[in-house]
């Protein structure tokens, strides 16, 4: 049997206006996590990174006790966990921002991500300027960074 694994949210303090983007960044590593929470943290005035999480569970709890208005997941965490937390923050957060940034390129996950929920899914590397007006835009194409599914 295999070791034990436990959910880590984690948050950034700091003060959040009610015109910022608030993200949560969601990712099976932390490295990834702190890389995009980087990429994310460029993004200048209004764009904050609220907090990070590793799986579905704590990020729906982070969403609301963080106040997140967006979430940037990284499918692979693995594929099927991260499409079951694209549905999950969907269902319990209807308004939520949903973007997915990764390197799973095929079809049938932008496909199936979008049809969860998810408002766009860029594939890496994603340019942070595209990233940003992504965040920042009333409504992003389901399809950035990529050719339609």
């Amino acid at each position: 049997m295999g070791t034990p694994t436990t959910s880590t949210i984690t948050a950034d303090p700091g003060i959040i206006s009610s015109s910022e983007v608030r993200v949560l960044v969601v990712d099976g590593r932390q490295d990834r996590r702190q890389l995009m929470g980087h990429v994310v943290q460029q993004g200048g005035y209004n764009m904050t990174v609220v907090g990070y999480a590793d799986d579905p569970a704590s990020a729906v709890e982070a969403v609301e006790r963080l106040g997140a208005n967006a979430a940037l997941i990284e499918i692979q965490l693995p594929v099927p966990q991260g499409l079951d937390t694209i549905s999950a923050l969907n269902l319990a957060y209807p308004d939520l921002r949903i973007i997915v940034c990764s390197f799973h390129q095929d079809a049938a996950t932008k496909r199936a991500a979008l049809d969860r929920g998810a408002e766009a899914y860029f594939v890496k590397p994603v340019s942070p300027r595209d990233l940003h007006t992504c965040l920042r835009s009333d409504r992003p194409s389901p399809t950035a960074g990529g050719p339609p599914p």
